[in-house]
């Protein structure tokens, strides 16, 4: 999986493979980066057919998608519109209530077997005076929430092991407690035991800091966005933390959030060349070749997902 410079003269490849008519990617647009505003749109592969699903006045954040819906949180109460989390078909275009998820913090997962969600809530323990972040895991409704951490580290971003008790998410919880910069990749049981570290990174702006946006691939091993030589990347390793490495190597291009296409052929991801302010998506085989850019503008567009409709 290697790229060439010459790909990085965006259109003069196309994908090689044959697009899914039912594959569409789904992806956050922030609108006005000082206020916050933000809506979730949709679109082809190819960068066609881009249209808006959900812009409600303030933030709408798009914490998880899976077949042919979302699930979508938004900040303001207005106009009747709950704030909380919502769910959205994109089948039939019907969007459901489902609780007010107050102080859920970005990305969720699901976990089919016990039918619960993970998610990283902020909240404030009566016997603390600041709030703290911990994962929990709840229901579709709300009425069931439990901790699987409990402590005064911030814990974001749970992803479900399929098949096992497990989650993976990000924590500072071995570097600083009190920083938003210096997070690690951990596991641990559902039931709040056997808790593993799976990433070692040196104190250096040179090797992998700040990771983010924990998901798995394919075929089951673990992707993640971290600070290494000097840029951020899209790092792939296994599921007990060995083989770390770049999942699309390249020096030219920040790249951030991504998913990879049903088929695992393909992966969209939030990617800014070097000296520029877009952060636009880009698509691209995940043999390396075909990149495309996707878009083309000064808005900031991240948290893409594939997605597949009927």
């Amino acid at each position: 999986m290697k790229f060439h410079s010459f790909i990085f003269c965006l259109f003069l490849s196309s994908v090689s493979n044959a697009q899914d008519t039912r594959n569409k990617i789904a992806y956050i647009l922030w609108q006005d980066t000082v206020s916050g505003q933000n809506s979730i749109r949709l679109m082809n592969p190819d960068g066609s057919g881009d249209k808006e699903l959900v812009n409600y006045p303030g933030s709408n954040w798009m914490v998880f998608a899976s077949g042919h819906q979302i699930w979508f949180t938004t900040g303001k109460d207005t106009a009747g519109k709950k704030k909380g989390l919502y769910n959205f078909d994109l089948n039939t275009g019907k969007e459901t209530y489902l609780f007010d998820s107050k102080g859920l913090y970005q990305d969720i997962d699901f976990d089919q077997e016990s039918g619960l969600f993970a998610g990283g809530f902020g909240h404030k323990p009566e016997e603390r005076s600041k709030t703290q972040y911990d994962i929990f895991l709840f229901n579709e409704n709300g009425t069931i929430k439990r901790p699987v951490t409990m402590d005064t580290a911030i814990d974001l971003e749970p992803v479900f092991f399929p098949g096992t008790d497990r989650i993976i998410f990000r924590s500072n919880r071995d570097l600083n407690p009190v920083s938003w910069g210096e997070f690690e990749i951990y596991s641990i049981r559902t039931n709040g035991t056997d808790l593993k570290r799976l990433t070692f990174n040196p104190d250096t702006t040179r090797n992998v800091l700040k990771a983010s946006n924990p998901f798995l691939s394919p075929d089951g091993r673990i992707v993640f966005t971290g600070y290494r030589d000097g840029t951020y990347r899209l790092m792939i390793m296994n599921q007990d933390g060995t083989e770390l490495k770049p999942l699309i190597p390249m020096d030219d291009m920040e790249q951030t959030s991504c998913s990879f296409s049903p088929d695992g052929k393909q992966i969209v991801f939030t990617g800014r060349l070097k000296g520029k302010r877009n952060n636009d998506l880009y698509l691209v085989n995940t043999d390396g070749s075909g990149l495309r850019q996707l878009t083309n503008d000064w808005r900031r567009k991240v948290q893409p997902f594939f997605i597949q409709m009927k």
